[in-house]
C-alpha cells in the first residue's frame, strides 16, 4: 500500500471511527436498514428519510469495527441530499474501491482510505457492510 493510501487510512478511518457522523439512532425514520455481518460480528442500522425521491435524512447506530463504523459514517455523510439514483450510484463506488481487480478512481477521495482492504480481503466486508445493504434497499426502491 502506497505511504498516501496509509495517511488516508489513519486520518480516515481511525477519525471516522472515534468520531462518526450522524450516529444515532432515529426510531422514528421513515425507513430502517439492518446491516449486519454474522462472521465478525458488525451490526448496524441505517435511518433514512427520504421526500420526493430525496435523502433529506441519514444516520446509523451500532457496533463495529473501526473499517464498518468509519465506512458507515461516511456514507450517512454523504447521501444526504442526494436523489435515489445518486445515492445508489454512490453505494456502489466502495466495492470498486475494495476489489482489487478494479482499477482507483482518480478523485481524491476519502472512499480511498478504504482501498487498504484490498491487500486484507477479509476486511472487504467490513468496508461495504452498510454500503451493500443500502444499495440493496435502494435498488428496490427505485
Amino acid at each position: 500500500m502506497n505511504e498516501k493510501l496509509k495517511q488516508l487510512y489513519k486520518t480516515v478511518i481511525l477519525q471516522k471511527s472515534k468520531a462518526p457522523f450522524q450516529y444515532e439512532k432515529r426510531p422514528e425514520a421513515a425507513h430502517q436498514i439492518e446491516a449486519n455481518n454474522r462472521v465478525c460480528g458488525d451490526r448496524f442500522t441505517l435511518y433514512l428519510d427520504i421526500e420526493a425521491g430525496k435523502i433529506v435524512d441519514a444516520s446509523f447506530y451500532g457496533h463495529g469495527c473501526a473499517i464498518s463504523k468509519s465506512a458507515a459514517s461516511i456514507l450517512t455523510e454523504n447521501i444526504i441530499g442526494l436523489n435515489l439514483e445518486e445515492a445508489l450510484t454512490y453505494s456502489q463506488k466502495m466495492k470498486a474501491i475494495v476489489d482489487p481487480s478494479q482499477t482507483l478512481p482518480d478523485e481524491d477521495d476519502d472512499l480511498l482510505a478504504f482501498a487498504a482492504a484490498r491487500d486484507f480481503p477479509e476486511r472487504e466486508t467490513c468496508a461495504t457492510l452498510a454500503w451493500e445493504n443500502l444499495g440493496t434497499f435502494l435498488a428496490e426502491e427505485r
